[in-house]
Parts: C-alpha cells; sequence; structure tokens
C-alpha cells in the first residue's frame, strides 16, 4: 500500500462525517425550510413556562424557580432567532434548549411520575428531525450525555426517583444512542429526499436548457422556427432557415422586434414591451412569458409563438414559430360542417322553422348591409342578427357579429366595411345550406303553389273555409312561442343558471309568416333578458328571496280587439331602476320621471350590464324590440316589481283584410329570397 493511499478506517470515518455533516451550500428552499420551522420551534418552547410552573406546582417544587429558569434558558434560542442569519445554527440552539426543557420537566417533576418523564427526552430528539439535520440530533443527545452526566454526580434527585445503579444509567444512556441513530437516519432522508429535491430540481433545469440547445440544430430541418434572443430582443447564436424564408433578409440590427416589424408592427412593439419587462425583473417571470404576444398574421402566413427561457449568466429566450395556417383553416371548416351539421338536425324537427330561419335571417343581412338605413338602425339589425344566429347554434355568425358590434363600438372599423364582412361570412354559409335545407321550407305536403290554387277555388263556394286554408300555410302561434321558450332554456345553461320553468299561453291563432316575423325574431331580446338580467343565478339566491327554487317563465299571447297581445313574464329580480337611471344619465338621457326611466328602458346603449358579454350589456336589444312594434304600427310596454318579476308586453294591430289581399300575402311568403 502506498504512503498516499487512504486506510479504511480512515475512508469510513470520512464517509460517516459526510453523512452527518451536511453540504456547506444552503438552498433557497432549504433557508426558507428551516426559517419557518426554527419559528414553530422558538414558539413550541414558548409555550413550556407556565406548564412547567404547572408541574412545579403539582409536585411541590417551588413555582417562582421554574419560571424563573425555564424562561433563562429560552434567552438563548430567543437571541439566536434575532441575531444569527445562519438558520442551521438556529436549529442546533434550539435542539440543545429543547434537552434542557426536558432536564428541568424531570427535576420539577421530582416524584412517583419522575421516570416516565424521562421519555420527553425521547420525544424531543424524535420531534428534531424536522430541522433535516444529523448534526442537530447529535448536539442535542450530547447534551443530554451531559446532562445526566453532571446531575447524576451532583445532585442525583433531580435525574432518578431512586437510588440508581450505574448499570441503570448505561441501559438508560444506550437508548438515548439507539434513538439518536435512527433520528439521524431519518433527518439525512428528509435531507436527500426533500431539502435536496431542490437541487435535483436545478440540475434537471440546466440539463433541460442544454438539450434544448442541442435540439436546436435537429430541429432546423424540419417546419418549425427557431430563434434564440437575448432580453434586447438581438437574435443568439444559429436560427433555423425557415425563419428566413418567412420573414425575409433580417434587419442590419439582427433584431427580432425590429425583423418582425417589418410586417406586423403592433406584434413587434408587444413583444418589445415584454421583454422589457423580463429584463427589469420586478414581475414573476411566468407571468411576464404567458403574456407575451402568441399570434402573428405575416404574409399571409398565421404563425403561433411560444417562448421558453434559457438560464444562464443572462437570461435567453428560445422563441418558437409554428405555422398553424392550414390547421386554422380545417379548425374552421369543421365548425362550419358541424353548424351545418346541426341545423339539418334540427331542420328534422322543425324544418319551418329552420326555413324561416334562413329567411329572416337574410333579411337581416340585407339591413346592415344597407347603407340606405341609418347606423342607428343597421346596428340593430346587426345585434338581433347575433343573438338569432347564437339561439339556433351558428356559433361562427354570433361570434364574427359580436368582434364587429366590439370594433364598432371603439371606433376602430367602418360600419360598411364590417356588414360587408358580415354579409360574405353569410352568403358563403347560405350557400352550402340551400342545397341540403331548401327543399325543406313546406311544411305540408303539397306545394304551396296547389295550396293556393284550391284555396282560390274554394272562395268561391266559401269565403270562411278559403280564409281556414289559408291558415294553413300560416305559422300556429303556440309554436313561435315554443322556439322562444327552447331559446330560453338554451341560454340558462349556457349562463350556467338553472333551467326555468317555461309556460307557454297562446290561443289557436296563425299569423301570416312575413308580417310578424320581424317581431318574432326581436322579441328573442325580451327573452333573453328575462333570462340573463331577470332570473336569478343560483336556486340558492332564489330560496333566500323566498321563492320557487326555479324559476319561471311565463310566454303568452292572445287576439284581443283587433290586436295581437305578446307578453314575456319572468318571476326575477325585476328591473333595477336605481341602475338604469345611472346609466340612462352617462348617455346623456333624462332620468328623472317614471316615464324618463321608462323611454330609457328602450334606448340605444343603455344597459345596467357594466361588462359587455355576447348575450348582453350593449344596450341594443330592447330598441330592436320596439322599432319592430312600431313598424307594425304597434307599441311595447313594461311592468317591474323589484324582487318579484317584470313583463314586457307587445301589443300591434290585427286589422282584417280582404280575401284578395290574403291571398296576396300568401304568396308572397313562399317566394324564396336570398342574399344578393
Amino acid at each position: 500500500m502506498t504512503s498516499g493511499a487512504e486506510s479504511p478506517s480512515r475512508r469510513i470515518a470520512r464517509r460517516l462525517l459526510d453523512y452527518v455533516v451536511l453540504p456547506a451550500e444552503l438552498c433557497e428552499y432549504e433557508h426558507a425550510y428551516l426559517a419557518r420551522t426554527n419559528r414553530i420551534a422558538l414558539r413550541f418552547l414558548w409555550a413550556h413556562p407556565p406548564v412547567m410552573a404547572l408541574v412545579a406546582l403539582l409536585h411541590g417544587m417551588s413555582v417562582t424557580r421554574a419560571l424563573l429558569y425555564t424562561t433563562f434558558v429560552l434567552l438563548g434560542p430567543t437571541l439566536a432567532h434575532r441575531f444569527v442569519d445562519r438558520p442551521r445554527v438556529v436549529s442546533m440552539v434550539l435542539g440543545v434548549t429543547s434537552m434542557l426543557m426536558a432536564a428541568l420537566l424531570v427535576h420539577f417533576g421530582q416524584g412517583p411520575m419522575q421516570i416516565e418523564m424521562h421519555f420527553y427526552f425521547f420525544v424531543l430528539l424524535a420531534l428534531q428531525t424536522v430541522f433535516a439535520n444529523p448534526t442537530v440530533i447529535i448536539v442535542s443527545a450530547l447534551a443530554v450525555a451531559l446532562h445526566h452526566l453532571v446531575l447524576f454526580c451532583l445532585l442525583p434527585a433531580s435525574v432518578f426517583n431512586y437510588d440508581a445503579s450505574l448499570w441503570t444509567v448505561l441501559v438508560h444512556a444506550l437508548f438515548v444512542v439507539l434513538e439518536s441513530a435512527a433520528a439521524c437516519f431519518v433527518a439525512r432522508s428528509f435531507f436527500d429526499d426533500v431539502i435536496g429535491l431542490d437541487r435535483l430540481v436545478r440540475d434537471r433545469t440546466a440539463a433541460l436548457a442544454q438539450r434544448n440547445r442541442d435540439l436546436q440544430l435537429v430541429l432546423d430541418n424540419v417546419e418549425q422556427g427557431l430563434v434564440t434572443i437575448d432580453l434586447s430582443g438581438r437574435v443568439v447564436g444559429a436560427r433555423a432557415s425557415i425563419v428566413d424564408r418567412w420573414f425575409g433578409a433580417p434587419p442590419s440590427s439582427d433584431n427580432l422586434c425590429d425583423w418582425l416589424a417589418l410586417g406586423n408592427r403592433e406584434f413587434a412593439e408587444w413583444l418589445r414591451l415584454g421583454l422589457d419587462e423580463l429584463a427589469a425583473d420586478v414581475m414573476p417571470r411566468a407571468l411576464v412569458l404567458a403574456q407575451l404576444p402568441s399570434s402573428l398574421v405575416f404574409a399571409g402566413r398565421e404563425l403561433r409563438f411560444s417562448y421558453l427561457p434559457i438560464d444562464g449568466p443572462r437570461l435567453q429566450l428560445l422563441v418558437v414559430m409554428s405555422e398553424v395556417t392550414a390547421m386554422l383553416a380545417r379548425a374552421a371548416q369543421d365548425r362550419r360542417d358541424r353548424e351545418i351539421g346541426l341545423l339539418v338536425e334540427r331542420s328534422a324537427r322543425d324544418p319551418s322553422g329552420v326555413a324561416e330561419f334562413l329567411d329572416e335571417t337574410s333579411r337581416l343581412v340585407r339591413r346592415v348591409a344597407d347603407g340606405a338605413l341609418g347606423a342607428t338602425e343597421r346596428r340593430r339589425a346587426l345585434h338581433t342578427l347575433k343573438g338569432n344566429a347564437g339561439s339556433i347554434g351558428l356559433s361562427s355568425i354570433a361570434v364574427l357579429c359580436d368582434e364587429v358590434e366590439t370594433r364598432l363600438q371603439s371606433g376602430d372599423a367602418s360600419l360598411d366595411d364590417e356588414a360587408a364582412q358580415v354579409a360574405e361570412a353569410w352568403r358563403a354559409l347560405h350557400d352550402r345550406l340551400e342545397p341540403v335545407l331548401g327543399a325543406r321550407a313546406a311544411h305540408i305536403h303539397i306545394t304551396p303553389a296547389q295550396w293556393l290554387s284550391a284555396a282560390e277555388q274554394v272562395r268561391q263556394w266559401s269565403t270562411d273555409l278559403a280564409r281556414t286554408m289559408l291558415g294553413w300555410g300560416r305559422d300556429p302561434l303556440s309554436l313561435r312561442l315554443h322556439r322562444l321558450g327552447e331559446q330560453a332554456s338554451a341560454l340558462a345553461v349556457g349562463l350556467g343558471k338553472p333551467i326555468p320553468q317555461i309556460e307557454i299561453d297562446a290561443e289557436d291563432l296563425r299569423l301570416p309568416r312575413r308580417r310578424y316575423a320581424a317581431l318574432w325574431q326581436s322579441l328573442a331580446h325580451a327573452v333573453r333578458n328575462a333570462v340573463d338580467h331577470g332570473l336569478e343565478a343560483s336556486e340558492e339566491e332564489r330560496a333566500a328571496a323566498g321563492k320557487p327554487r326555479v324559476g319561471r317563465l311565463v310566454l303568452g299571447a292572445r287576439h284581443t280587439a283587433g290586436a295581437l297581445v305578446v307578453c314575456i313574464t319572468d318571476d326575477g329580480r325585476g328591473v333595477n331602476w336605481a341602475e338604469l337611471a345611472s346609466a340612462a344619465t352617462r348617455r346623456g338621457l333624462a332620468a328623472r320621471t317614471e316615464e324618463d326611466l321608462r323611454r330609457a328602458f328602450f334606448a340605444d346603449g343603455v344597459s345596467t350590464r357594466s361588462t359587455v358579454t355576447e348575450i348582453s350589456g350593449r344596450g341594443s336589444g330592447m330598441g330592436a324590440l320596439r322599432e319592430a312594434a312600431c313598424r307594425l304600427g304597434g307599441h311595447v310596454e313594461v311592468e317591474s316589481e323589484a324582487g318579484r318579476g317584470t313583463t314586457v308586453r307587445v301589443v300591434v294591430p290585427m286589422p282584417e283584410r280582404e280575401l284578395e289581399h290574403e291571398l296576396a300575402s300568401a304568396r308572397r311568403s313562399f317566394t324564396p329570397e336570398v342574399v344578393e
């Protein structure tokens, strides 16, 4: 054996020392953990003085001395916790202090139960494993040994309540050694498995960063753009060649923000601001990364961006760019296919309703695109179109209309340009729907021409019978209300509210399809208001208000005194007139009298909603309903009681007409129309 070789005994001693003494480096996690554990341990020890005083009292010892000794012992850990900035050292002080507390407990507990109080030494030794430091256990065990040795020689009654022999003391010490060894094993395992996890995570993070750098060379040959940048935006090192094909030659600054600004300045500025936030290191890194721009349209390509931090002397970002143009196109096509499938399924259940939806939606689109109409009227038509499309399942049209309304409200778009976009989207969808659903428009088993011809022949013998036959081609009033009820139930589900009890109260009456079509379309706004604004959000809220747990929505209609009266009644919260007055005042409208408030209820732009959603908040729905009623020569009334509910009543005239006029109206109602 050479002189430089390590002997087995030295090797064992070194390994044992490495096991007992922790590495000098104190990671952030261990520092935070020990600071919290030391704080809790100190509070635990400060709970001892009153307990010691009680033990002393019960065993005939001096209560004053018990309080004095325990308080004096606590000065050490208190000062260490306050002034020592090394949490491992503070843990050792706390360990020794806990042993001194156990010694005081045995001393003041002299009597028949003194030997049982020795178990407190073992309990405290076991508890010290929470410090995850074997050295704390060893120091505490040495404190126990020193205490027993000194007091056994000087004041044996303070240790044992009987005349203990030497072998008894040795057995007692042996158990302390055994428990200390077990506690050291638990503490070191705790350190390696839990505290050491932080080091493992850091090591894995560094390995992952290196792996990402190596992977960059591989991905340079696939259809994905990779660029590494520093926090100023400067491109660092090599980049994927596809990036140059997408964005062209890089600028002289070799800065990614300047590069992207050539095609999209807004995206580039957003990225630049995010990089500045990362460099400032004020906000959490994960939050700033999540807020960096992720979607870019550049030269007709749709790109998705993700950002991976690369730790090092200076933070860098790996920017991963993926082209998703084809994927988004397929997703949009899939959505349109699903919408068509839903309409076909609905048409099988309600063919006339779907056919009418197509016809009326085409009319609304024409009104939105009609430059001869006023801006307010066109916006109302757009709002109605959004609601109707959403209620029947055409989410692509509904979302487009909502986006258009948002852009118009912010002043970022032209009404004519946006209307053209809506018309184009509807035309494309209509062209796909017409071949599938066009043949389902008739709800009877003969052609409309045959039906009208038969009615004209019958009128020669009976005018009443001819009118009855004409009624076959009209929509039953109850069917209209049932459709509104279906919309209400679907909206409640979408809002996460309990589905209300829908009650239909309608006479056996049939109405001309076209004359009242706009009214039925606009009545959907009143139904949506009842569900969204009126009915409570939960069964618990209704129960707290003393109402049945399920809301009630009554859709009623009747023919009286030459007029059609339609009522939408809910038993919800009622109109908040105070909020309505505030909203009206903000719009510059009068809101002093009850009549002022009722006018404001139907005014455009007045809403009690503080935020705009796809369903409500723009204040256009009730204005559209009032306009539809006025076009028919009617009016709209509203009655509401706080906490009891609201009734919206629409009254429109139903004049008696000559049979010839009814026949002509029937012919027009079955003439198909599409968007020009």
